[in-house]
């Protein structure tokens, strides 16, 4: 296996953001629906979202054909600051890196590889949040929600950062906590790696499919090794 290109997601994979603990977060939730539901989308379709950012990342993906370009881009981007306001800023008080990340990065680069951060986390707040827990220096790339292309589920911005890298799909993998990591990975032809964590069961990432389930970060040097 030639790999060129490693790619992470950011919360939960990297650096645990703890916005749960941290933030009122059905609060957050419940002021981000309204905002979209004064903006037109319908209060059935912001019922189906539990959590902030599945939330924004369920009406990207849902209404996004239902508007006017221009409105929609112009919707999306209040949303994703507040939600940057008033939800993942509190990750920056709180944030922790998760076991092993900034030894697998090192690793990584030590190899002369490519790294990027693909999350639906913004890409201000990744940045700030890699800086202050010392992984930034590791890391190439950073494309969060409000980076140019559209964010997770779709594959927009891992096409984006292989482009950017000039690698192919084949010479790449992503690493990520969620069924919707393995899927997007999938989507875009690299190299999907599961990471078992708290929030998803290993039931439910093994029915996403992926290529490869580690329960540490550290073990992705088996994977990149070919062992």
């Amino acid at each position: 296996m030639k790999i060129e290109t490693v790619l992470f997601d950011f919360d939960l994979t990297l650096i645990n953001l703890k916005l749960v603990d941290s933030t009122d977060w059905m609060k957050v939730r419940k002021e981000v629906a309204s905002y979209y539901n004064a903006n037109g989308v319908p209060a059935s379709v912001t019922t189906r979202y539990e959590l902030p950012l599945g939330l924004y990342e369920g009406i990207h993906r849902t209404q996004r054909g239902k508007f006017q370009p221009e409105k929609f881009s112009a919707i999306q981007k209040k949303a994703s600051e507040l939600l940057k306001e008033k939800y993942e800023e509190k990750g920056l008080r709180n944030a922790v890196r998760i076991p092993g990340a900034k030894e697998i990065l090192k690793w990584v680069k030590e190899r002369d590889l490519n790294v990027g951060v693909v999350s639906l986390n913004s890409e201000k707040i990744i940045k700030k949040v890699a800086e202050k827990k010392e992984l930034k220096d590791y890391i190439d790339v950073f494309f969060g929600r409000d980076s140019p292309g559209n964010p997770k589920p779709s594959e927009d911005q891992i096409e984006n950062c292989l482009k950017k890298f000039g690698s192919q799909p084949d010479e790449a993998l992503m690493v990520g906590d969620s069924p919707s990591d393995v899927e997007v990975s999938n989507n875009a032809g690299v190299i999907s790696v599961a990471l078992e964590g708290d929030y998803y069961s290993k039931e439910e990432l093994v029915q996403a499919d992926p290529d490869y389930i580690i329960d540490n970060l550290r073990k992705l040097k088996k994977i990149e090794s070919g062992e």
